[in-house]
């Protein structure tokens, strides 16, 4: 199993629903609920993340800080 590519999930999304908006806690959430074991994953190999809100904040803040460039 991969870790999950927030670029690529992102965009898997946003190619599903061409006509909505966004923010990066949706698609978090979003991520988390269709990769469940690419998140766990994620959140198993941090050392600093130890729940999922924590871990779903990190992805926000991933997706937010990377949104730009994407």
């Amino acid at each position: 199993m991969t870790l999950v590519n927030l670029r690529e999930r992102t965009f898997e999304l946003l190619k599903k629903h061409p006509d909505q908006r966004f923010k990066a806690r949706e698609i978090a959430e979003w991520i988390h609920q269709n990769y469940p074991n690419e998140t766990r994953i994620k959140l198993e190999r941090s050392r600093s993340l130890e729940t999922e809100a924590a871990l779903l904040g990190q992805i926000v803040a991933e997706i937010g800080a990377n949104r730009p460039g994407w």
